[in-house]
């Protein structure tokens, strides 16, 4: 596991989200690219609970 792997891990959100930054919104893209970073360095409960957070609140719509 690498430090920014560790970084991203400390910002999420006991829900799974993944803020842009500390404090900040949580934008959808930066969201999937932050899990995908976590799953590579080996966090793989902090990935899936960021992906179960986007399942949760995806519209119905898709989007």
């Amino acid at each position: 596991m690498n430090d920014t792997a560790k970084s991203i891990a400390a910002v999420q959100h006991s829900n799974g989200a993944i803020p842009w930054e500390a404090g900040r919104h949580v934008d959808p893209w930066n969201h999937t690219e932050a899990a995908m970073g976590m799953a590579v360095a080996g966090l793989l409960d902090e990935s899936r609970a960021a992906y179960e957070w986007l399942a949760r609140t995806q519209n119905d719509d898709g989007s």
